[in-house]
């Protein structure tokens, strides 16, 4: 028996927020800035690093830089921004409980005096600024500086709009650089949550998370997975009674894990039908017990292909894109199958699928 994964979460008294994803798409630049995420007003903004001729970014392959060279005026400032729709957290910034925290990384270019700013702009549905933080003129920075921000967003903000400003002041280029932007807000959780593990057993896997003060009626809902992106629904359980402030338990078993690792999500259903989400945990099943075997793997695609199993099933087939190919019944024992024959070369996946068992194979047809 081995516990695998212990997610531990709001240990101490009254701590019930974590810090949600980052709100801004495409932070860094790692992506065609104006493709992606982002609106130039003037200047030609793009990635940049240094085997571009411009400086190592703060982090990642690219940062952000005008590109303008001799297009514009010393003085005349061009622009880059995102515009960052929060109205999912109306309700929160309208009783004026919804505080974000920005934060990015700034640095000039030698000492030709270019300048760079950033302005965040908290706007509300019809785009009048409420609020705004202003980072400064800022020039001859010639190290990665950090400037950030946190404030309690203005009722009736809606969009928070991220504003990129650089101008030429001498050179050939507007020569402020920007990298890893950053915009968050933490989330008050329905539930807190002391504990999410998972522990393998000779021939399952038990799961287990215990929940602090409940405060509503939840159903939880348990997904598994075996490979941390497809999932499919595997259990759900009705929570405790929610008018009582202490620890509650809750447990249960997958009898049927696949060889390897198994993934399991937990979220929490409101009665409203609000969903939440916690951290995805894994554990590796192991079992001594021989379920299915194929053989001869790799295979060539003139040969039949003898399979074992221990209790009949169904063998479904993937390509290595995912692409359903065929699915075939098996007995128990050994059988030849020719269903298999003269498919053309590729990794493919063989998932079993019984009644007690499950599990996917790799199987090299040449």
């Amino acid at each position: 028996m081995r516990l695998i994964c212990l997610f531990l979460l709001f240990l101490l008294p009254g701590f019930k927020t974590i810090q949600s994803q980052n709100l801004i798409a495409n932070p860094g630049a790692e992506l065609d800035p104006v493709t992606n995420g982002w609106t130039q007003i003037g200047g030609l903004w793009s990635g940049s690093n240094a085997s571009l001729g411009e400086s190592i970014p703060h982090s990642g392959v690219y940062h952000f830089y005008s590109g303008d060279g001799q297009n514009s005026a010393p003085g005349v400032y061009l622009e880059l921004y995102q515009d960052v729709n929060v109205s999912a957290y109306s309700t929160q910034i309208d009783a004026s409980t919804a505080s974000f925290t920005f934060s990015f990384w700034e640095r000039n270019f030698g000492f030709n005096n270019d300048d760079a700013r950033v302005y965040l702009e908290y706007r509300n549905a019809v785009g009048t600024v409420l609020s705004t933080y202003d980072s400064g003129i800022k020039t001859n920075y010639l190290f990665w500086q950090q400037f950030s921000d946190i404030r309690t967003a203005p009722v009736g903000t809606r969009t928070i709009r991220v504003r990129m400003l650089t101008s030429r002041i001498s050179g050939t280029g507007a020569d402020g650089y920007f990298d890893d932007f950053s915009l968050t807000t933490p989330i008050s959780l329905p539930v807190s949550l002391l504990d999410f593990s998972a522990k393998e057993k000779s021939t399952s896997i038990n799961i287990q998370w215990v929940t602090f003060c409940e405060r509503g009626n939840y159903i939880y809902q348990l997904e598994k997975s075996s490979d941390g992106i497809n999932w499919y629904f595997f259990k759900k359980t009705q929570g405790l009674d929610p008018s009582i402030c202490a620890t509650q338990l809750y447990t249960e078993d997958d009898l049927n894990p696949t060889q390897g690792e198994n993934y399991y999500r937990l979220s929490a259903v409101e009665s409203d039908g609000r969903i939440t989400y916690f951290p995805i945990i894994s554990c590796p099943f192991n079992s001594s017990e021989t379920i299915y075997s194929i053989y001869p793997n790799p295979c060539p695609s003139t040969t039949e292909l003898t399979i074992r199993s221990s209790e009949a099933a169904t063998l479904t087939l993937y390509n290595s894109s995912g692409v359903f190919i065929q699915s075939i019944l098996v007995p128990a024992g050994t059988t030849e199958s020719s269903s298999f024959k003269n498919l053309p070369p590729d990794n493919y996946l063989l998932e079993f699928n019984a009644d007690v068992h499950h599990e996917i194979k790799k199987l090299i047809i040449e």
